[in-house]
């Protein structure tokens, strides 16, 4: 009888623990996941005075912005009409997307989309 006993508890703990590892291990993974970020507009900014403004690697993409730039201004970032540098633009992020890409040339369309831009006025 106590044979028996030994073995059953020595074989309920090995249960318990493999149990707590498998639940540990799960509790890990999924609190791991991580959203896509949001979609929506992102100012732009320019990396390198000296090169293209409007080139896609010297473009980084800054923080996001709530509200959409204006659909014209004569004066500043707006969606339509003006013809300078892109100054925003709107990202549609995939479910499968973790972060905002750095520059505009950094955009992969498997994740990350650009589905509308705004211009600064033409200098």
């Amino acid at each position: 009888m106590k044979t028996l006993l030994k073995k059953f508890n020595i074989g309920s703990l090995i249960i318990l623990l493999v149990a707590g590892v498998v639940m540990t291990t799960q509790s890990a993974f999924t609190s791991a996941k991580l959203d896509p970020p949001t979609d929506g507009w992102y100012h732009l900014s320019v990396i390198d005075d000296q090169v293209d403004p409007d080139l896609a690697s010297n473009l980084s993409i800054g923080s996001y912005e709530p509200t959409a730039p204006p659909l014209t201004d004569d004066e500043g970032c707006a969606q339509q009409d003006n013809e300078g540098s892109r100054c925003m633009i709107y990202l549609d992020f995939t479910n499968l997307a973790t972060s905002v890409p750095e520059t505009v040339a950094d955009v992969n369309s498997t994740y990350e989309s650009i589905t509308n831009e705004a211009r600064s006025p033409e200098l």
